[in-house]
């Protein structure tokens, strides 16, 4: 097929020899026509065969809802990943445009390595939000360390949804708080620890100094893509059908009742760590910071309002999950209230009545034009 421009996989058991004689067909033409590829519901092994095989000059990859092997139960099992024993994604880096993963666990260094060889790249969407219910799959994620490695080329990128893990967070405690099948009703939410969050002069100090470091040196790579649109760091994705839920304590800011895909070790975006490295993006409309443990407050906001002023709208400002679920007195809201409450019914618990904090009722007041609507 000379001129086949797009080609579509939906693998929903396995790859066969005829899927891979359309690859191999499609590699012969003699113009390179073949410039989009979709694939699904494939195996990892059978996806980096696929990319390998595939021709030079695609513009556009699209990844999605691979299968996970049977033994695969919890979305941060590690398991083989795209891209983790050769580089099958650098050879179409050059024309790249478009890098789309959903529900895949796309390795850190193959993603790294796109950012670095992608100078065509104008967006990189590696974050699911619309996963039905009781499905669980692994997520792409961008680690820290690699992140650093080498400068990344891409400067025409628009839109960035990629979540940075392994961010040394001295600050924050994540911990084990209620199984709802455990008992019920389940443990109250205890007070948030009084005090400063680093004591001066403690180990932690350190920790955090080098952790800030870290940071500013990831910001000034983000910093640097002055096109763009979007900037999705975390998630408005609900844990669906999560029995399991987890205390994080972001000390000086909150505590907060979340589910297993809440980030813990990922950017604050403080000022301290190198928010103002951002200050050159001025086409900003939309960011996105949905269950992470972040230390956005009133500073930051005002920052952001000044330095971005095509900003319209900012998810997750409020850092927290399933406080309105439990409240300081152990009370319970089940998930057919939380639908009765969604269609005016009853309310039950405080947590939905909480005032806004000094950041998010700031920005409400003072710039009503830009929406800050809580994750999902």
């Amino acid at each position: 097929y000379p001129r086949l421009k797009d080609l579509e996989l939906d693998m929903m058991k396995s790859m066969n020899q005829w899927q891979m004689r359309q690859i191999r067909t499609s590699n012969q033409g003699s113009e390179g026509d073949l410039v989009c590829l979709e694939i699904s519901h494939g195996q990892p092994s059978e996806i980096t065969q696929i990319l390998h095989e595939a021709p030079e000059g695609l513009t556009s990859i699209t990844i999605s809802h691979f299968q996970c092997p049977p033994s695969y139960t919890f979305c941060r099992t590690p398991f083989d990943k795209i891209g983790k024993t050769q580089s099958v994604l650098l050879k179409h880096a050059p024309t790249l445009e478009h890098f789309f993963a959903r529900a895949c666990a796309i390795d850190s260094k193959a993603l790294q390595e796109l950012l670095c060889f992608s100078p065509r790249l104008r967006s990189l969407e590696v974050i699911e939000e619309d996963l039905g219910m009781g499905v669980h799959f692994a997520e792409a994620e961008l680690d820290a360390a690699d992140a650093v490695l080498s400068p990344w080329v891409c400067e025409k990128l628009e839109v960035f949804e990629c979540k940075i893990s392994g961010v040394p967070r001295p600050d924050v405690t994540w911990s084990y708080f209620h199984h709802e099948k455990a008992h019920f009703p389940p443990p109250t939410i205890p007070p948030h620890p009084q005090g400063p969050a680093i004591i001066p002069g403690s180990p932690k100090e350190l920790i955090q100094r080098e952790s800030h470091a870290l940071q500013r040196n990831i910001l000034a790579q983000i910093g640097r893509l002055t096109h763009l649109r979007v900037l999705t760091l975390g998630s408005e994705r609900p844990d669906y059908d999560s029995h399991e839920f987890y205390q994080l304590v972001v000390h000086g800011i909150g505590t907060m009742i979340v589910g297993c895909s809440a980030q813990y070790s990922c950017l604050e975006l403080s000022l301290e760590s190198g928010l103002d490295e951002l200050s050159g993006l001025k086409e900003l409309e939309e960011l996105n910071v949905g269950q992470m443990g972040h230390r956005i407050g009133l500073a930051e906001v005002q920052w952001m309002v000044a330095q971005w002023p095509k900003l319209k709208s900012i998810v997750g400002l409020r850092c927290m999950k399933y406080n309105r679920s439990f409240n300081v007195g152990g009370n319970y809201m089940l998930p057919e209230d939380e639908e009765a409450e969604a269609e005016g019914g009853d309310r039950q618990g405080t947590g939905a009545d909480e005032e806004d904090p000094e950041h998010v009722a700031w920005i409400r007041k003072h710039r009503p034009d830009i929406n800050c609507p809580d994750p999902k």
